[in-house]
């Protein structure tokens, strides 16, 4: 378990008169957005300077320092944008430039979105559409940018292959095995009609009963 402790002062400037809980509290939330990306920015640099000391203290004389990466690394967060330039490493070994961050899997590949900033989104789409589930997302959280209904799609699929994957159903010897598909007619937000689409459904028994 490692340790990480981060000093932060806070300056606030309050009038002298007037004041009230609502003014604070709409105080720290404009704040929260740059206090939360000064603690996420010590937090990266922390762990990135622990990594480096752990992959140079294991293989001695392999690694060593190589600048930074140009372009910085941008992430859409629940806590808003963040953007941080990675440190790079030589790799004596292989002759190679790395990125210590992405060699142990702590950066999301490929993507901006982060998993934990679709949460609120995901949570939404059943209860409505992608693009208005997309929209409600934004207005909650005001300095957070909104995943797009096709993130948002994309992200709930691999959630679900994720917690409920489908077995190879090929080779299984049912009994009994029936598979039907109807259309249906879609409906949209306040009963837009989104036109036709199918429903597929399988039923299948390895036996009687």
């Amino acid at each position: 378990m490692r340790e990480i402790q981060i000093d932060l002062t806070l300056r606030f400037k309050m009038p002298e008169s007037g004041l009230n809980v609502n003014g604070i509290l709409m105080g720290l939330r404009h704040a929260n957005a740059r206090i939360s990306s000064t603690l996420l920015q010590a937090l990266f640099s922390a762990v990135e300077e622990q990594t480096i000391e752990q992959m140079q203290s294991e293989y001695p004389g392999r690694y060593v320092h190589n600048g930074y990466q140009t372009k910085e690394r941008e992430l859409r967060t629940s806590l808003g944008l963040f953007h941080y330039r990675l440190a790079q490493l030589y790799d004596k070994v292989e002759q190679k430039t790395i990125v210590p961050l992405r060699a142990i899997g702590f950066l999301p590949k490929d993507r901006r979105y982060t998993e934990e900033a679709t949460e609120a989104g995901i949570g939404s789409v059943v209860h409505l559409s992608y693009h208005w589930s997309s929209k409600e997302t934004a207005r909650i959280r005001e300095q957070a940018p909104s995943a797009s209904a096709s993130t948002l799609h994309r992200r709930l699929r691999e959630f679900a292959q994720e917690k409920c994957p489908w077995p190879d159903l090929k080779k299984i010897p049912y009994r009994f095995l029936m598979v039907d598909g109807t259309g249906v007619r879609l409906q949209g937000y306040k009963g837009a009609n989104l036109g036709q689409g199918d429903m597929r459904w399988a039923l299948a028994s390895l036996g009687e009963k």
